[in-house]
């Protein structure tokens, strides 16, 4: 399934949940695809999170190497486990 679609899906599923008219003026979508789209989401949600964590430790541990290449005093005691640490508190 295509992102694109799944929005689709959600977004009518959302429309038809919230038609307080009798009758609906909108079209209920198949509870397969409801599902389907759903499952979807939740995988793609969950990888963006788990990016953004991994995105976030490369980018420290970047920042530390940079910093101490460019001469700058770094002795606070940050190394990959604070890191990983730090960010497994976020």
């Amino acid at each position: 399934m295509k992102l694109q679609r799944v929005i689709e899906i959600l977004e009518k599923h959302q429309n038809w949940r919230r038609d307080h008219s009798v009758p609906a003026k909108t079209e209920m979508q198949s509870p397969i695809e409801i599902g389907t789209a759903i499952d979807y989401a939740l995988r793609e949600l969950k990888k963006l999170n788990i990016d953004d964590v991994s995105n976030q430790r490369k980018l420290l541990i970047a920042f530390g190497e940079w910093f101490k290449i460019n001469g700058r005093v770094y002795d606070f005691g940050i190394d990959e486990s604070v890191i990983d640490e730090y960010i497994s508190n976020l």
